[in-house]
C-alpha cells in the first residue's frame, strides 16, 4: 500500500499535491485549504528537528509515511472543524452544510490515502454528522471488520496509537447495533 507523488512536490514545504494509490490509479486531489492544513501539519514535524523527518526523507517506506502524516493532518483538519461544529459557530443552514461538506471531505481523503480501519471509523462519523445515516452504518459496519482483521504495520501501529480504538469501536458498534436518527 505505497503512496507515490503523482504532481510535483511543493518545494517550500515538500508536500506532494496528488497521491496516487498503484493499486486503484485513484488520485487523491487537495483542495487549497486541505493542503494548507498538512502544510502545517508537515511544519510541526519539520520543526522537531533533522531526526524527525529521517523517516520521510530517506528510507524505503518514506512514501507510505509522508501518506500516513498527510492523513494525519486531514484527520485532525476533521476534527477541529467538527469542534467548530459542535460549538455552535455557524448558525445559518448554508455555513452548517458548508461545513460538514468540508469534514466529510477531509475524512475520506484521509482515508483515500491511507486507507486503515480507523479512517474509515472517521468517514462514517462524518458521514452521520451530515445525516447520511445509512450511509454511516454501513462505514460503522464495515469499520468493524476491517479493524477485526487487521494486521498494523509499523506506520499504521503509529498511526493508531494516536486514536482511542476502543471507543471508537464501541461507538460504531452501538450505531450499527440500533441505529436511531435524532429528532
Amino acid at each position: 500500500m505505497r503512496l507515490f507523488c503523482k504532481a510535483p512536490v511543493d518545494a517550500g514545504s515538500g508536500v506532494p499535491k496528488v497521491y496516487e494509490r498503484p493499486r486503484t490509479e485513484a488520485a487523491v486531489a487537495l483542495t487549497d485549504e486541505e493542503r494548507e492544513e498538512v502544510e502545517s501539519f508537515y511544519d510541526q514535524i519539520h520543526s522537531m528537528g533533522p531526526e524527525s523527518r529521517r523517516p520521510f526523507v530517506m528510507g524505503r517506506r518514506s512514501d507510505e509515511i509522508a501518506g500516513s502524516w498527510s492523513a494525519m493532518a486531514l484527520q485532525q483538519r476533521a476534527e477541529r472543524l467538527t469542534r467548530t461544529l459542535d460549538l455552535g459557530m455557524y448558525h445559518c443552514n448554508e455555513d452548517r452544510l458548508h461545513l460538514t461538506d468540508q469534514i466529510l471531505s477531509a475524512a475520506t481523503k484521509a482515508y483515500a490515502i491511507f486507507p486503515i480501519p480507523i479512517h474509515l471509523y472517521d468517514v462514517g462519523c462524518a458521514m452521520e454528522l451530515a445525516g447520511l445515516y445509512d450511509d454511516a452504518r454501513q462505514c460503522f459496519a464495515d469499520f468493524l471488520r476491517s479493524q477485526s482483521q487487521f494486521e498494523p504495520d509499523e506506520t499504521a501501529e503509529t498511526v493508531e496509537s494516536r486514536r482511542d480504538l476502543r471507543s471508537a469501536i464501541s461507538h460504531a458498534s452501538s450505531r450499527v447495533a440500533g441505529y436511531r436518527v435524532a429528532a
